[in-house]
C-alpha cells in the first residue's frame, strides 16, 4: 500500500475529518510537514509510522477498556 493512502486511513481512523491537523499534533510536527508527507514531497520517516502504530495501539487499548466497562 502506497504511503499517502497507509497515512490516509490511519489519520481518519484515529482522529476522522480533522486527520490532518490532530495527527500533525500528536505527532509534534507542523501541518505543513504532514501535507508534504501526503503529497509526497517528503518521504515519511521510519519513526513516524513507528510512532502512528504506538498511538493507534494506545488508543485500541482505550477503547477497549471503555467497552468493556459499557
Amino acid at each position: 500500500m502506497e504511503d499517502k493512502k497507509k497515512l490516509r486511513l490511519a489519520g481518519e481512523a484515529l482522529f476522522g475529518s480533522n486527520w490532518q491537523t490532530d495527527l500533525a499534533a500528536e505527532l509534534s510536527v507542523p501541518d505543513r510537514t504532514l501535507q508534504r508527507w501526503y503529497t509526497g514531497v517528503f518521504e515519511v520517516p521510519e519513526q513516524v509510522w513507528k510512532d502512528i502504530a504506538t498511538i493507534s495501539r494506545r488508543r485500541g487499548n482505550t477503547l477497549f477498556k471503555l467497552a468493556d466497562g459499557l
